[in-house]
């Protein structure tokens, strides 16, 4: 599948969730994106320049159907299920030049380096620091135990300029790699396999359920 047939797929299958009574920021525009790179020398991959320019900052969400929905059953007997877990908020993605700075990648990777994983703090036994220091951080799990990066330095595609991703989570000892693309890692095979996961926050330690990442809250206007 090359990267016009993923983008179309994509847009139709992920939908955007908004409200009347809402401002939403806007998507970053080619020459935002452009700036980013040439402030900080980092070539950011095809398939999320494409997807930062149809979807801008947001939050990625999955709908859930229990084993029992799924069969036509009820369960009376579950008490944690209600109405409000038929959608589950999964990772915040940042873009350049974002209005709302919650979800804006330049601060957001100032931040991160310098309040969660700042050299001179890290573990002793963290095996791979040098990595973790040019990790350029994209997105981060909603509970804010879990980040995904990429490696400017393992390039997976030239063209397309594609780098390898990572995860790291709070208490940590290493990287985890996860997907060889932004592409790739945007599938329900890659973000809801709990084995990619677990080992970050424990996010999927949920109800026997069936996920679909399906949805994006694009991220609100805060000025």
């Amino acid at each position: 599948m090359n990267e016009n047939e993923w983008i179309e797929n994509l847009e139709r299958e992920l939908k955007p969730l908004t409200w009347m009574d809402k401002n939403y920021a806007p998507t970053p525009t080619v020459e935002e994106l452009d700036a980013f790179e040439a402030e900080s020398g980092f070539r950011l991959p095809s398939s999320y320049r494409r997807f930062a320019l149809a979807y801008g900052a947001g939050t990625l969400v999955a709908s859930m159907a229990t084993e029992d929905e799924t069969d036509g059953e009820d369960d009376d007997e579950d008490e944690d299920y209600d109405e409000d877990t038929e959608f589950r908020e999964l990772y915040q993605l940042y873009v350049p030049n974002c209005v709302n700075e919650h979800h804006e990648l330049a601060d957001y990777n100032r931040l991160f380096h310098e309040r969660f994983f700042p050299r001179d703090e890290l573990a002793e036994d963290f095996t791979e620091p040098d990595m973790l220091e040019r990790l350029i951080v994209f997105m981060s799990e909603i509970d804010g135990y879990g980040w995904v990066g990429w490696d400017p330095k393992d390039i997976r595609d030239n063209e397309h300029r594609e780098c390898g991703i990572y995860a790291v989570g709070r208490h940590a000892n290493a990287l985890r790699f996860v997907a060889a693309s932004f592409a790739e890692l945007l599938t329900n095979e890659v973000l809801l396999d709990e084995r990619n996961w677990a080992k970050l926050s424990g996010f999927y330690k949920a109800p026997e359920v069936n996920w679909l990442m399906n949805q994006y809250y694009p991220a609100y206007d805060l000025r």
